[in-house]
């Protein structure tokens, strides 16, 4: 809750600044927001993705929020421990995406990246969807989840931006979320107890080891 609050906050101070960086042909330049040192946030940056440009990407210290423009409900939070989570997969995430316009296979790619979200890539959708998913009260199996309306869909050229220019930019400005680990590498999350025991990782209360 706390970092939702933080990132909340930092979230409705830049989208009223208009001086945004737009991802189109150029990386943005490498710049800090504040000179102050007890600042909470002392690198903070706005990207535009997308043709229609609906989509910021908001990144502080903290953590990466894409907000849509158009319907700021519409969003998707990533603490350090989601995003690390989410860059070990956006190779994975990006041939299925590939495929989508390529149509040599069926298209039906999910993958967990905690607290209940899921990034997945369906055929007939041309879209990354990043949702988070509840687990039914008469249900209690891995795989059986069902998708909430929180989170956000990507299109394609949203996709690209995001991939080629967003990403590599947020690592060289942001060493700390390039390096930032995912819950699933620490120590205590070598057993399976561990990791059954993790509020993150096992959202749904699962008994056994899941996929």
């Amino acid at each position: 809750m706390k970092f939702e609050q933080e990132i909340a906050a930092a979230t409705a101070e830049i989208l009223s600044d208009e001086n945004t960086y737009r991802l189109l042909d150029e990386s943005p330049s490498i710049g800090s927001s504040s000179s102050s040192s007890n600042h909470i946030y002392p690198t903070q940056m706005t990207f535009m993705i997308g043709e229609k440009e609906d989509k910021r990407v908001v990144v502080t210290e903290l953590g990466v929020n894409i907000v849509t423009k158009s319907d700021r409900n519409k969003q998707m939070k990533f603490a350090q421990n989601h995003w690390a989570r989410f860059l070990a997969i956006t190779s994975e995430v990006d041939e299925e995406a590939k495929e989508l316009n390529q149509k040599t296979r069926e298209v039906c790619y999910r993958r967990y990246i905690g607290n209940g979200f899921f990034v997945s890539v369906t055929e007939g959708f041309s879209c990354i969807g990043i949702r988070k998913y509840f687990m039914p009260y008469w249900l209690s199996t891995p795989g059986l989840e069902r998708p909430t309306k929180a989170g956000i869909s990507l299109n394609l050229d949203e996709w690209r931006n995001m991939m080629l220019i967003a990403i590599p930019a947020i690592a060289q400005i942001f060493p700390a979320l390039a390096c930032a680990q995912a819950c699933y590498e620490a120590p205590s999350h070598q057993t399976d107890a561990g990791r059954v025991a993790c509020c993150s990782c096992n959202p749904f209360k699962f008994v056994n080891k899941w996929s």
